[in-house]
């Protein structure tokens, strides 16, 4: 199994982030299909479902729920441009914790941590100026604010048409 820990965003949410996809939307981008919007806490990959639940519950223990604001488009290595984003404004500090209690539990490295929603993969064809210009009038985007109350372990399985989520268990705060 592929496992994952994530925080699932509410459909008001994925709403605004598939409005503003769709008219970023071209040529060359593969964009994330609205089952699939989350904000990934940490990737375990192949591991043991009952330690990564171990994990996550002793990096949430004594948390109490606090607010995410997910605003702003962004690019994972702009100068390749491989992945579009919506950053975490509110709660960055929160989740980038929870991150670094689970990557010291499972002895993972998950290098520069940086919450975040992937929005698009960009394939290496895509005409980059193009979308420049298309991104640019929602570099700014609110996209919203919501209560976190819990951290899930995900399973992720590859398809031929793009990855599949599957909830095995949340761990509330």
């Amino acid at each position: 199994m592929r496992l994952f820990a994530a925080i699932h965003v509410p459909e008001t949410v994925k709403d605004k982030m598939l409005d503003v996809s769709e008219k970023i939307s071209m040529r060359g981008i593969t964009l994330v299909k609205r089952e699939a919007l989350h904000v990934t806490v940490a990737f375990f990959g192949d591991a043991d479902e009952s330690s990564v639940k171990d994990a996550i519950s002793d990096a949430i223990e004594g948390m109490k729920a606090f607010d995410v604001s997910i605003s702003k488009i962004g690019f994972f290595d702009p100068k390749q441009m491989k992945i579009i984003y919506a950053g975490i404004s509110e709660g960055r500090e929160n989740i980038s914790k929870i991150n670094e209690k689970i990557v010291r539990s499972m002895n993972i490295d998950d290098r520069k941590f940086i919450p975040h929603v992937t929005l698009g993969r960009i394939k290496a064809d895509v005409d980059t100026e193009l979308l420049k210009r298309k991104i640019a009038p929602h570099m700014n985007e609110e996209f919203g604010k919501f209560e976190v109350e819990g951290i899930s372990l995900m399973n992720s399985r590859l398809t031929e048409n793009g990855p599949t989520y599957e909830r095995l268990w949340e761990g509330k705060f």
